[in-house]
């Protein structure tokens, strides 16, 4: 049976299965980069394609940016932590951190928890 299948609970499936942009970036890296270089054997010219997307990766690793980031940033695509932000908001709500309320007030975690809530 599904999580979430047949209560009202929020199930935290879909949060676990989406691509951080990262992943994005590294995906369509690696299929640009293949594609120039299978195109390379037609053309020389098309060596261009993986070149310039081995130089985004390189400044992605070096400085946490490369130009194509913004691209997926405006197409709504998230980063790690808003996905896991989002995966333990639902979490929350479907109450799997009731234990932790039960340990006491004034923990960091209950803190945590009421924050996650507001």
């Amino acid at each position: 049976m599904r999580e979430g299948a047949g209560t009202d609970r929020p199930a935290p499936s879909r949060a676990r299965t989406r691509w951080d942009v990262e992943r994005w970036l590294e995906a369509n890296a690696s299929t640009l980069a293949f594609t120039g270089a299978a195109l390379a054997w037609r053309d020389r010219r098309w060596l261009i394609v993986p070149t310039v997307v081995t130089a985004f990766l390189f400044q992605l690793a070096v400085q946490g940016w490369c130009p194509p980031l913004g691209v997926l940033r405006r197409l709504h695509i998230r980063t790690r932590s808003e996905i896991d932000a989002e995966k333990y908001a639902l979490k929350a709500l479907r109450g799997d951190f009731t234990e932790i309320e039960d340990a006491g007030a004034g923990t960091a975690a209950v803190e945590s928890l009421a924050a996650v809530r507001r």
